[in-house]
């Protein structure tokens, strides 16, 4: 199931809880949640998830040489991200544009 998801899909569809979490536990799923996203690069490379609509193949979640190296760096930064943020008690302050 966690092979179909692109990494980036995961982190925000699990991000939608995060305001309604206590301070401590908000941390801690932060965090799961870079680690089960960091854990779908680890499929290998090739394609892992498209969608036909109308005879037109579009990719979704694709692995290569290219890529791997870029989402490794976007991972590290969500975890410094998370560990910066750790001060912030009130979740409503991480959802300012």
């Amino acid at each position: 199931m966690i092979n179909s998801f692109p990494p980036g899909l995961i982190m925000m569809i699990g991000a939608l809880f995060i305001p309604f979490l206590p301070h401590i536990i908000r941390q801690i799923y932060m965090l799961i949640l870079i680690l089960i996203s960091a854990y779908s690069l680890t499929l290998g490379f090739g394609v892992h998830s498209k969608i036909e609509l109308m005879d037109i193949e579009f990719i979704i979640f694709q692995s290569d040489t290219l890529t791997l190296p870029f989402a490794i760096i976007f991972h590290i930064a969500a975890i410094l991200n998370v560990i910066y943020g750790a001060h912030e008690k009130h979740g409503i302050n991480m959802l300012q544009l």
